[in-house]
């Protein structure tokens, strides 16, 4: 709750809007998602279908509903794997004028995935920045770490301390805040 205090100044309302939508309906369907958004905060199904049974422990497994773990919506576009198929449309939602939000804050499964995801974002939104947090990413790691991006553009920071959690995009401008109407 803490940051949320800090981003909102004094004399400005808040509002919260949540809407349940089809994330892959067409856009002209998705008449409920206003046209100007600030953040989106995603937490998507991203286990592949190998690693549920491998890597995943055995009370996740047994014990959370599959669909909320591993995507089960075939992606026409191959260049994606199927563990990544949200961040795809995620990031075309955050791209597209037709929601143009500001921040988008996707969750991501391991060091790995989070590569794949700055590569995809940056060959979709290239001008957008681009970051990765891990689970504190408010601490100052006592080391710099990076992960490498698979697309062979480098390395990119990781911010904050802990395991690699969220692959954030922001909109190269950004204003601070938006005037209250009077």
């Amino acid at each position: 709750m803490g940051a949320v205090r800090h981003l909102k100044p004094p004399g400005f309302r808040q509002t919260t809007s949540y809407i349940r939508q089809d994330l892959f309906a067409p856009f002209q369907a998705q008449k409920a998602i206003p046209r100007n958004i600030d953040v989106i905060v995603s937490n998507p199904p991203y286990i592949s279908r190998n690693d549920i049974e491998s890597t995943t422990a055995r009370s996740v497994r047994n014990w959370e509903p599959r669909l909320a773990l591993v995507p089960s919506i075939p992606l026409e576009n191959k260049k994606v794997q199927d563990e990544d198929v949200f961040y795809h449309r995620l990031i075309e939602l955050h791209r597209d004028h037709f929601c143009s939000s500001k921040i988008l804050v996707m969750e991501v499964g391991s060091e790995v995935q989070a590569g794949r995801v700055v590569a995809m974002a940056r060959a979709m939104v290239g001008n957008h920045r681009v970051e990765v947090w891990a689970d504190f990413p408010e601490q100052k790691a006592e080391e710099l770490r990076s992960l490498p991006v698979p697309d062979g553009s480098g390395r990119i920071t990781i911010t904050g301390t802990g395991s690699v959690r969220c692959v954030v995009l922001y909109r190269r401008q950004i204003k601070r805040y938006a005037k209250e109407p009077d």
